[in-house]
């Protein structure tokens, strides 16, 4: 129990209350299949005094450094906020629809192995599916824990990746419990045969159609890709016919296979990821028309969002400044360059409009942002400048 407490704790330093409420609800669920009440019951109040005494202290030491209403932006942004500051929640599938793509190959296999397998979640057979349903219980718990919050992104389900992972290895690992389970891991071992070819038809198949092909960047490695895959598809058929015991060619293939999945991520997925969800073209067009020193302020985008991706690609000491209303705009530094996102610049009344000189457009990830600065009464409007 002192290791729950201190794990519980170290988790509220980090992550305020929601880093102590997820992992003592982990704790506390599979605690409830193991059918051990009595810790169920003991990490359950522990994790309401820790929580208590911990809210406490923060709101205590907001108070301390910036008064009344700091500790109430505090309130706002660890708690409240977290519930009601967007008026869109997102569909309850979000982050199981999402995490299918943004953690293959492990979700997906979890997936299906917990749909194969669902008896050896109500009545394990032995300690190895006792563990992997904790995991399972793990990975439900996060998830359904982050889908209440308003703001949801995939990279918060980073937690739940180690338990993915070793549900997910379960298949090739223990012994299959059904028959269904036996034929997904030989469908399995026969998809991971096949990997190295499909993902060498893939970046044929790119690189043969120009639209596709004009969406590589430049640090994307097609020929290497192509290369590796072929060699990889290669020495898979050749341990095929080479190795006669089943187990050793069924690992051969799942090694293999994986091999030319993290080929195909590294050489041609995560560049053209990384080159599509790129910051740097909007915030070079920025600083080319930005004066030195000039304030930065996002018009309609909220702290903890979009305005972090786009001040680490400008690099440089300044404290941006958020606003919410269009009636706050005219208050700001004749030099501020303002940010918003497309939909919300085209939604400026015409009174503001008015008085707005563009600068740039682009994307931050994938929103669509438009740059302007506000001119003073009395100053004349300069033309525009030449927007994408």
């Amino acid at each position: 129990m002192t290791l729950i407490a201190a794990g519980l704790i170290f988790g509220f330093v980090m992550r305020g209350p929601i880093g102590l409420i997820l992992p003592a609800a982990v704790v506390a669920v599979c605690d409830l299949l193991d059918r051990r009440w009595g810790r169920c019951v003991a990490v359950s109040l522990l994790s309401l005094v820790l929580l208590a005494v911990g809210s406490t202290g923060l709101l205590a030491a907001a108070r301390e450094q910036g008064g009344e209403s700091f500790a109430r932006q505090v309130l706002r942004q660890e708690a409240i906020g977290r519930l009601t500051e967007s008026t869109r929640h997102p569909p309850i599938y979000f982050y199981p629809v999402n995490a299918l793509s943004a953690f293959a190959l492990s979700f997906p296999v979890a997936v299906a192995l917990s749909v194969c397998a669902w008896g050896a979640w109500v009545r394990p057979v032995n300690t190895e599916w006792r563990l992997v349903r904790r995991l399972a219980a793990w990975t439900v718990v996060i998830m359904a824990g982050l889908s209440i919050p308003t703001k949801q992104e995939i990279r918060y389900l980073i937690p739940i990746v180690p338990a993915v992972a070793l549900v997910a290895a379960a298949v090739l690992a223990t012994p299959p419990p059904t028959a269904l389970t036996r034929r997904l891991r030989e469908w399995l071992i026969g998809l991971f045969r096949l990997l190295p070819w499909l993902g060498l038809g893939l970046v044929i198949i790119g690189m043969s159609i120009s639209r596709l092909r004009a969406l590589l960047p430049g640090d994307a490695s097609p020929g290497a890709a192509s290369l590796i895959l072929g060699m990889l598809g290669a020495a898979t058929l050749w341990l095929t016919r080479r190795l006669r015991n089943e187990e050793p060619r069924a690992m051969a293939a799942v090694v293999l296979g994986v091999a030319a999945f993290v080929t195909t991520v590294l050489l041609i997925v995560e560049p053209l990821a990384t080159g599509l969800n790129s910051v740097k073209p909007f915030v070079d067009d920025v600083r080319l028309h930005r004066a030195s020193g000039a304030p930065i302020v996002f018009y309609k985008i909220k702290p903890d969002s979009s305005d972090i991706k786009f001040m680490a690609a400008l690099d440089e000491p300044v404290r941006p400044l958020f606003v919410q209303a269009a009636s706050e705009l005219a208050s700001q530094a004749p030099d501020a360059v303002v940010i918003a996102a497309r939909e919300n610049f085209d939604a400026l009344p015409p009174e503001v409009k008015t008085r707005v000189r563009l600068v740039a457009d682009g994307r931050i990830a994938r929103l669509e942002c438009v740059a302007f600065s506000i001119i003073m009464r009395g100053e004349t409007l300069s033309p525009p400048a030449t927007l994408h």
